[in-house]
């Protein structure tokens, strides 16, 4: 029994097949990496290097919030701790970004894999 040589079509849906994988398998793992830095955020949110990135750049004496109330100014110190929680809530916030990003990255190999899975039709039974 003889062999079909393969096609450009096979290699072209094997590659396809491949990146969706790569791209599922990157994808998860970013995902676990951003979960984990997320419960980092959560337990410890002095530890992780973007809230203490943000932390540098608001200082601790600067102002959390100010303006004026028809002619009376107003401005409200946080305190460090308060600023830790806010700014947590914003590293959370860029991290479901991120997420969502990679979450279609996902979902592309997924779709690729499922291109991959499409066959060719069969051949008319008299030819070969």
């Amino acid at each position: 029994m003889r062999e079909e040589p393969d096609t450009v079509a096979d290699k072209i849906r094997t590659a396809t097949f491949w990146t969706g994988i790569l791209l599922i398998i990157a994808g998860v793992t970013v995902l676990l990496g951003l979960a984990t830095v997320a419960v980092d955020i959560i337990k410890d949110p002095e530890g992780v290097a973007l809230v203490k990135w943000l932390a540098e750049k608001t200082g601790e004496t600067e102002l959390f919030l100010n303006g004026h109330f028809d002619q009376i100014q107003f401005a409200v110190n946080a305190s460090p701790a308060l600023q830790y929680i806010f700014l947590g809530i914003i590293g959370l916030i860029l991290i479901n970004i991120l997420a969502a990003i990679v979450r279609s990255l996902i979902r592309v190999g997924a779709e690729l894999i499922q291109f991959a899975g499409i066959q060719r039709p069969d051949k008319p039974a008299g030819k070969r």
